[in-house]
């Protein structure tokens, strides 16, 4: 797994490190047994392999977080979706980043619907969730290793 600064070639500027991700990363909490999981979906339905991945408790989380601290969230409850095709990041949390997620990935689109509720209300069930998930979906020791075929799409 590359970081940011290893791909880019040092600190650089902001700008310079956002234009080194890829164009979408979905950063979840490593060491969360649902989040495990649906990492492990996603590469699954992701035929067309637009998703890459990372830990929020990586080192490119944590030079996002720097570059964008009013924008990325400082702690590991929430998925964070990073939309990377604009003139500059566009980040997605909580619901939102499910949403958007799901809108990428054309097995999964039927779920984008969902994004009509509102956003208060999603983001509700989706903290009551976050607030459960260790106790519904265990707690894992480390992050998962990808699997060798999927090693590229993860970042650090």
């Amino acid at each position: 797994m590359a970081s940011v600064r290893e791909r880019h070639g040092g600190d650089g500027e902001r700008e310079d490190r956002a234009t080194a991700l890829p164009d979408r990363i979905v950063f979840f909490d490593g060491l969360c047994g649902l989040c495990d999981r649906s990492v492990q979906l996603l590469l699954a339905r992701d035929g067309r392999q637009r998703l890459h991945f990372a830990p929020l408790q990586g080192e490119t989380a944590g030079d996002l977080r720097a570059d964008y601290p009013m924008e990325f969230p400082q702690g590991v409850e929430s998925l964070v979706f990073c939309d990377n095709t604009g003139a500059r990041p566009r980040f997605y949390t909580r619901s939102r980043a499910s949403f958007a997620i799901a809108r990428e990935i054309e097995s999964l689109r039927g779920w984008a619907w969902l994004s009509v509720v509102p956003r208060p209300l999603s983001d509700l069930a989706y903290r009551a969730l976050a607030a459960s998930r260790y106790a519904l979906f265990g707690r894992l020791e480390a992050c998962r290793v990808p699997r060798p075929q999927d090693l590229g799409r993860f970042l650090d």
